[in-house]
């Protein structure tokens, strides 16, 4: 789900991995008055058509959280962008302000905060800082795990980042069980012809081949 202003920039998008059914929120500071454009489709290829419902649940003033909020937001998109870019130091400062930001407005068990963390998380994995990825990745999971409950695929993307961080280094017992148990919460929850699971399946031949080789 996206949004786009009136200048055609976009200024919001949304992709929770819910499966074929759950809510959606966006939450949005208007900075350029004129119609804003909500657009609405499924993640996955292919999907069958589906039914959804818009509802504006509340508009009032912007208070001073909310714009710092914004201001995370935005943190956070420009965060994806010098990632995918490989400009990974550029990205990481992004991410820490929009954490920083996040744990003042939100508090630190917000499910807001673990996806922050989770972003910075994935960076220090791909930069080979290990000592810092790991706790990062497993405050996020038990933010997850306690908001969300322990079968929500969020909380599966969250296992399969850490199993992904045990295989790297090499500790193939800790990351074959997280593999498992994240594959079985997204067939359960997301069906077992979601590309979540392929992913699933796919990271654990990958663990499997690694084993057979070492």
């Amino acid at each position: 789900m996206t949004v786009t202003r009136p200048d055609r920039k976009q200024t919001a998008e949304v992709n929770s991995s819910d499966g074929s059914q759950g809510s959606e929120q966006v939450e949005q500071v208007v900075e350029v008055t004129g119609t804003y454009r909500l657009d609405v489709q499924s993640r996955q290829k292919g999907a069958s058509a589906g039914r959804y419902e818009i509802r504006v649940v509340e508009l009032r003033a912007a208070t001073e959280d909310d714009r710092a909020l914004e201001e995370a937001r935005n943190l956070s998109r420009e965060f994806e962008r010098l990632y995918r870019a490989g400009k990974y130091d550029e990205a990481r400062t992004r991410g820490e302000k929009a954490l920083a930001i996040r744990e003042k407005a939100l508090g630190t068990d917000h499910t807001d905060v673990a996806s922050s963390l989770n972003n910075l998380a994935v960076l220090y994995r791909l930069k080979g800082d290990y000592a810092k990825a790991e706790p990062l990745y497993q405050r996020s999971l038990a933010i997850r795990e306690k908001a969300l409950g322990p079968d929500h695929p969020l909380v599966a993307e969250c296992l399969n980042n850490l199993a992904i961080l045990y295989r790297v280094k090499g500790d193939y017992a800790k990351s074959e069980s997280l593999y498992q148990r994240s594959l079985t919460i997204s067939e359960k929850a997301l069906g077992p012809d979601h590309p979540e699971v392929a992913n699933s399946l796919s990271n654990l031949a990958i663990l499997y081949y690694n084993i057979s080789t070492h």
